[in-house]
């Protein structure tokens, strides 16, 4: 499975640091575009779970 096709989970981080689980998406890309549309809508700060090596990650960051 490509990097971009693995399966990402967002999750909106609560005031007092606890990470609560919105949704699953396929990939970076479709992860920025529903974070994009989750902060329009309910703004907060969102995080992306990869479960394959158990870390958040940015997803807005630039590759080289």
């Amino acid at each position: 499975m490509a990097a971009d096709e693995q399966t990402l989970d967002i999750f909106r981080i609560l005031p007092d640091g606890t990470p609560l689980w919105v949704e699953a998406v396929k990939g970076r890309e479709e992860a920025r575009k529903r974070i994009t549309a989750l902060v329009a809508a309910t703004p907060a700060t969102y995080r992306v779970h990869d479960p394959r090596s158990n870390t958040f990650i940015d997803v807005f960051a630039r590759s080289a």
